[in-house]
């Protein structure tokens, strides 16, 4: 949502439409109107058809993209344009002289105020929905809809109830003229509404939508001044004509700008999101693995990673951290995966490096991941390094006095209580007096009943059994004296304490792990979400559109001249371009998330192989393209690698200048532990100025008109490299004179010197 302190303009800029554009767009207009020359139910048809198709492809948009779409109004409206272009397809076919409503010649004008009223009612109602903040209903809003079109036309072609707009001789009725200012009234309101509201509004959204309203106000007004009694003088030529810019003004507003702009702030939301979670992540020292039992492949975050003591930059199988368990431990885990992969409950255990000089602990936690059959195919789960506690206890099992005791007590970072076989307070120390708000005398007077928000009675009494049994570590809720309730991690041992057996239990407040894990689970949700809006969502009505548009110059066949033809072209073009676009996104989404894992990767193969992909470009732009320098091998994900390779190639290949040879320079050069890979061109070059923007989605320095693309290539291989810890960057002298991209990835394996020197 956008702030209400800022200040809009509805004065259109560069931004909303390009020279080319309104160029374009003022030989439609005239081409249209040239049809009138020839025969006015073609110009006719033409300006109603353009309208319905617009209202039909905002229909699909707000109905596929029901739940991503958070503004009500433009949901709202988006239904009503079906209904209001159904409308307008019966006004089209009962226009007098198309011989489908024989009846009644003038059925046209009577259409024309239904749909019109209808537009206009539903702007002003979407508006209130807007303020409200209610959620809509798709199906009651069809419903009502499909209700009040039915209603209009019946009460038009059926009962023929509806006042009459258009007599021969005398022009247009009383009734016509008045609904057309009550409609331009409506529209006047909704106008006023709308910049009300328009916090709730992009600001080109909002400077497209009040000129889409304000251009109907003038067709509007059109249509009260027509005379002729085949409807087709200059007036009606004009108002149609303005029909088609209102539409194309409401096409830019919700379809153009409302698929590309919500999905890079989404993107950039995801991200801030995910950089918070693996924050949060690390201050609760909770990590996270995922485990394949076909491929026997595991993932592991940095914390448990650096748990295992394994380096981070390599495959890893489930052996690999078994071997650094206690054999007891290793069973354990093994038992529960089994019984995991036969259908049993999640589990959660503790285990012990037993390898390391400096004995860990670990909180392991684990559920399975089934498919429709009910298979498991992928266990997930959480570890959590408990090491400090289990070492408090370690000690606190050897302490002989109540003196040692209660200076470790004092000094743990834990809050402590210790309990007798009743629950009743024992002892305490400062941080659990602090962490419930009781002094020590009052903890002392209390059960652990008395605050814990968890449990009930019953359940208290086992769990103290079972704590005095066996030591434990569980989580639960403590209430605290002023009646908050905070979650906390209880590490629970049955000690000696002056000759008493009671219960050690060490308290830890894990709101912020329970807040990692509830950003963990919005992330995850965000991100299916928008991998779910982009692929299906957002794609397949990009694929309806198309179709349909290729159905309708089939359909259309030879009353399509070549011109005509081009614009039906230029919209399927315009769609399959979106549909690349939002296909190139989900591979930007990919990256990082795929389940290929960093194995040791032959830098020098995955250059052949990209260049080999590359070949028939080079072929065709007749590219010199040479490669020196020595090759690594790195620990990395090939498929990225090579991705990385064909795209900084590609374009090397691809932004050449006419006219002048291509040559191509790849060079490697290792330093320490640093591998730098420099590709450069003499190609078109780059502004320095415009460097900044190169990495960024979605940023094109040449036009498309010139170059092809999606604008999201390089931003692709930014991610790649910051994927696997490295950098990229540019370097041109200007426009003209070549480019030069550099990647520097660290490197820690033996390096391949045995080829150099090889030219394409």
């Amino acid at each position: 949502m956008i702030q209400s302190s800022k200040s809009y303009s509805l004065v259109f800029d560069r931004h909303d439409f390009s020279w080319s554009e309104v160029i374009i767009g003022f030989f439609v207009l005239f081409g249209v109107h040239l049809t009138t020359y020839y025969n006015y139910l073609l110009f006719h048809n033409l300006a109603e058809l353009f309208s319905v198709i617009i209202a039909i492809t905002i229909f699909i948009i707000a109905i596929n993209c029901w739940q991503s779409i958070q503004n009500q109004y433009l949901l709202f409206i988006g239904v009503a344009y079906l209904f209001i272009g159904f409308i307008d397809i019966l006004h089209t076919l009962s226009y007098k002289g198309m011989g489908v409503l024989k009846d009644y010649d003038y059925y046209a004008p009577q259409f024309w105020i239904a749909a019109r009223a209808m537009e206009s009612i539903s702007m002003v109602i979407g508006l209130y929905f807007l303020s409200n903040g209610k959620k809509l209903s798709r199906n009651f809003l069809l419903i009502v809809f499909l209700i009040a079109t039915t209603l209009l036309v019946s009460s038009i072609v059926y009962f023929k109830i509806f006042p009459e707009c258009f007599v021969p001789g005398q022009g247009l009725t009383p009734f016509k003229k008045i609904m057309e200012y009550l409609i331009s009234g409506m529209l006047l309101l909704s106008l006023v509404m709308l910049i009300q509201r328009k916090q709730f509004f992009d600001e080109r959204v909002l400077r497209l939508v009040v000129w889409s309203i304000a251009v109907t106000i003038l067709m509007e007004m059109c249509f009260t001044q027509y005379k002729s009694v085949g409807m087709n003088d200059a007036m009606n030529q004009i108002g149609h004509l303005l029909k088609i810019v209102a539409f194309y003004f409401i096409y830019k507003a919700v379809v153009v700008t409302g698929l590309t702009d919500p999905i890079n702030l989404l993107f950039r939301k995801l991200k801030d999101n995910e950089a918070a979670l693996l924050q949060a992540q690390q201050l609760a020292r909770l990590g996270r693995w995922d485990w394949n039992p076909s491929t026997d492949e595991c993932q592991f975050s940095r914390e448990v990673l650096q748990f295992f003591d394994l380096p981070d930059k390599r495959a890893y199988s489930l052996n690999d951290v078994f071997v650094r368990m206690q054999i007891q431990d290793r069973q354990a885990v093994e038992e529960a995966m089994r019984r995991l992969q036969q259908g049993g409950e999640p589990f959660e255990l503790k285990v012990r490096i037993s390898h390391s000089e400096c004995p860990r602990f670990a909180q392991l936690r684990g559920a399975g991941v089934r498919d429709d059959a009910g298979l498991v195919i992928r266990v997930s789960g959480t570890l959590q390094d408990i090491s400090d506690e289990q070492r408090l206890q370690e000690v606190l099992s050897v302490a002989k006095d109540k003196e040692k005791f209660e200076l470790l007590m004092q000094t743990a970072g834990d809050g402590i209580h210790l309990l007798d076989a009743g629950g009743n307070v024992v002892e305490v120390n400062n941080m659990f007096c602090h962490m419930l708000g009781y002094s020590r005398d009052e903890l002392l007077k209390m059960n652990v009943a008395q605050w814990d928000a968890n449990f009930s009675l019953q359940a208290l009494a086992e769990k103290l059994k079972e704590n005095f049994a066996a030591g434990n570590i569980f989580e639960t809720r403590h209430r605290r004296k002023n009646g908050t309730i905070i979650d906390v991690e209880i590490s629970a041992k049955a000690v000696n304490y002056g000759g008493v057996p009671v219960l050690w239990n060490a308290s830890r407040d894990i709101a912020e792990r329970k807040n990692a894990e509830e950003r963990l689970k919005r992330t995850n949700a965000e991100l299916e979400q928008f991998s779910y809006a982009v692929s299906h969502d957002m794609r397949q009505p990009l694929r309806m559109i198309s179709s349909y548009l290729q159905l309708l110059e089939i359909e259309l066949g030879g009353s399509l001249d070549d011109e005509k033809r081009s614009y039906f072209n230029y919209a399927v073009d315009g769609a399959k371009r979106i549909d690349c676009m939002l296909e190139a996104l989900l591979d930007y989404s990919r990256i990082g998330r795929s389940a290929d894992p960093f194995i040791p990767v032959d830098c020098r193969g995955a250059l052949d192989e990209a260049m080999k992909y590359l070949q028939p470009d080079i072929l065709d732009a007749q590219a010199d393209v040479s490669i020196a320098g020595a090759w690594p091998k790195l620990f990395a994900s090939r498929d990225e690698l090579v991705r990385l390779f064909q795209n900084l190639i590609g374009n090397a290949v691809k932004y050449r200048v006419a006219g002048r040879a291509v040559k191509i320079s790849v060079t490697s050069k290792i330093d320490t532990d640093e591998w730098t890979l420099c590709i450069e061109d003499n190609g078109v070059g780059i502004n320095p100025e415009q460097i900044n923007r190169l990495f960024k989605v979605f940023q094109r320095l040449q036009t498309r008109d010139d170059y092809e693309g999606t604008g999201i290539g390089l931003a692709l291989c930014r991610k790649i490299v910051e994927h696997h810890h490295g950098e990229i960057w540019a370097e041109s002298g200007g426009e003209g004179q070549g480019s030069r991209f550099c990647v520097k990835l660290p490197v820690n394996h033996p390096v391949d010197t045995s080829l150099s020197g090889f030219t394409v």
